[in-house]
């Protein structure tokens, strides 16, 4: 399904009942970014100028049956001296829930859009980019079975679709498309005010290029605290393709969240067997993403995932100031994917590590000063000569509210990547610095 039919299903559904409380924000603007490397290669750096146009579209409401929250990124951009290929780029959310009975039946439709790298080996330039669309709809189901059980059962459609692009020695790549049919039962046991225990049971169907089931059992206990909850599941996972044996692995998943007021941390845990095709860090069963860094891949593969994300806020450090950080591990061993592949295919196996750190300084009511670093080491385990990245990127910017709706933000960039292997086939080593201006608009 096209990213415009999606759209509108998304507007016609809520149509039905959330007219007369939406919300609706639209901005415009424009940005010009100069490059001294805008191709980010190691022996032929080459300068260019990047020209953007930016449409932004959020719209919240709610009523007694509908809640609706929908967020999209539309940017087109084109370069002055053509050294990249134009292109347009969406980004965004949707989700619309329909209560006609509450705590009894709800009906969910939502859309994810990411634009993401598409081989973590080659440098991310707007050639090695791909967007997945997701679009998941089914009803929940809650039957009160006593006044401390529940039993919640969940059923999604979900269609994937990954756009067509060339792969990096220009070969047509059709991506991982898949059409995945979900099902989840879970019974929930109050043990207290604040605590549930939880046992869940989840199917998935996929049909792809190759066609899999998933089967997942689940022991959960969850916490509602004073200043935050915290979920944890352990379980049995198990993956059925029709072009092997069957085969088993444990899965955790866990989550807390905790806000002692102006700062607070979180903490998501995953370990599961996967695939490509919805994206890494992707719940299949609602077709949301929490990984910045997700990977788009050309063929579909299964994969056991371990990631860990942590973020930490504080806003009370001074009085003007904002500070965040994050880090994440992020572990993938593929099933299938070839040993040892050409540097310009599909990596195997790999680990990805690192962190960012963000500072915001608001100087007046009008004038905020920016500036954050990132840091990441990725490791590609196949590779005959241990091939492993080192990528630091560090920003300055200053943002201006110049009237009521408009906004004008000045940032300069740096970026390097390096190799312990010298000579990489890939030839993905580079530095970079850019910086650029844009204004924005909101009506």
């Amino acid at each position: 399904m096209a990213l415009s039919q999606a759209v509108a299903a998304l507007a016609l559904f809520s149509s039905f009942g959330v007219t007369a409380a939406i919300d609706t924000t639209v901005g415009i603007g424009i940005g010009v970014e100069h490059s001294d490397n805008v191709t980010r290669s190691d022996d032929n750096p080459q300068s260019d100028v990047e020209r953007s146009l930016r449409l932004d579209l959020g719209v919240t409401g709610n009523t007694a049956q509908f809640d609706t929250q929908l967020a999209y990124i539309f940017t087109a951009r084109d370069f002055k001296n053509n050294l990249q290929s134009d292109d347009e780029v969406v980004d965004g959310r949707a989700r619309i829930l329909w209560t006609p009975l509450p705590n009894r039946f709800s009906w969910e439709l939502t859309n994810n859009v990411s634009d993401s790298v598409r081989n973590d080996r080659l440098a991310d330039t707007p050639d090695n980019r791909q967007t997945r669309n997701i679009i998941s709809t089914g009803p929940n189901f809650i039957f009160a079975l006593s006044p401390v059980d529940q039993l919640d059962a969940e059923l999604r459609y979900v269609d994937v679709n990954v756009e067509e692009a060339d792969d990096a020695v220009g070969q047509a790549q059709q991506g991982s498309d898949s059409e995945r049919k979900v099902g989840r039962l879970r019974w929930t046991h109050r043990l207290s005010a604040v605590g549930d225990l939880m046992v869940s049971t989840e199917y998935e169907d996929v049909t792809a290029d190759t066609d899999v089931v998933y089967k997942r059992l689940l022991l959960g206990y969850g916490a509602r605290l004073r200043n935050g909850s915290y979920e944890i599941f352990v379980g049995a996972n198990r993956v059925e393709p029709d072009f092997r044996e069957e085969f088993d692995a444990s899965v955790v998943q866990a989550a807390a969240t905790y806000d002692f007021g102006g700062h607070g941390f979180s903490i998501t845990l995953v370990k599961e067997l996967t695939d490509t095709s919805v994206g890494l860090g992707t719940n299949s069963l609602r077709g949301e993403s929490f990984n910045p860094t997700d990977t788009n891949f050309g063929e579909f593969d299964i994969l056991e995932r371990q990631r860990a994300d942590i973020t930490y806020q504080n806003a009370l450090i001074c009085g003007s100031c904002n500070v965040r950080i994050s880090a994440y591990y992020d572990k993938q061993e593929y099933q299938d994917r070839p040993q040892d592949q050409d540097p310009l295919s599909q990596p195997g196996d790999q680990t990805r590590y690192g962190f960012t750190l963000g500072w915001v300084y608001t100087l007046t009511d009008n004038v905020s000063l920016l500036a954050d670093t990132r840091f990441e080491v990725s490791e590609f385990v196949d590779d005959a000569d241990g091939l492993e990245y080192e990528l630091s990127e560090h920003r300055l910017g200053v943002d201006y509210n110049a009237v009521r709706n408009l906004f004008i933000g000045l940032q300069i960039i740096q970026t390097t990547r390096d190799a312990n292997v010298e000579g990489s086939a890939s030839d993905s080593d580079f530095d970079e610095l850019r910086g650029g201006l844009n204004l924005r608009y909101i009506f």
